[in-house]
């Protein structure tokens, strides 16, 4: 699935990156079927980019949802990146799934807590230096789940 989708975007950035000509004026009627015909299968090609990123979108959604639920550890490039607590974890000051944003915050300003580029909560976790703890947000106002990531490491 992701080949696929890789494989449709890239013909799809081929094609809007070398837009065709539209037959001018005193184009015959041929010249205007065929860029219509030619247009029709350009913009099914973006359709399908657009529903297989859709398709991977949705499945890296339910593989996520799982792996925030059951806990678990995820591999970059460089080896461990990341490990996911079960939803019934707790760090050491108490705080995972469920815990309210206003505990999360009480204990984690001080120790420099900030919004990563993702959204989440982040803060350095001690003694692990470039591991942080990231903290998802559930509606409520609740905390949704708790990993300890490396940021720096890329998925594979």
């Amino acid at each position: 699935m992701k080949a696929k989708a890789k494989d449709l975007n890239k013909q799809a950035d081929e094609l809007s990156a070398h837009p065709d000509k539209e037959p001018g004026p005193n184009a015959s009627a041929q010249e205007y079927a065929d860029s219509a015909e030619k247009s029709a299968k350009d913009t099914k090609v973006f359709a399908d980019a657009a529903q297989a990123s859709a398709d991977l979108a949705t499945k890296r959604e339910v593989r996520d949802k799982a792996f925030m639920a059951a806990g678990g550890a995820s591999f970059g490039k460089g080896g461990l990146r990341e490990l996911a607590a079960p939803a019934d974890a707790k760090t050491a000051e108490g705080v995972g799934a469920g815990s309210s944003l206003n505990d999360l915050k009480t204990f984690y300003d001080a120790k420099g807590m900030k919004v990563g580029d993702n959204g989440r909560f982040q803060v350095p976790v001690e003694g692990k230096p470039g591991w942080v703890y990231e903290f998802t947000t559930a509606d409520g106002g609740k905390v949704g789940s708790v990993s300890m990531i490396d940021p720096k490491s890329k998925c594979a």
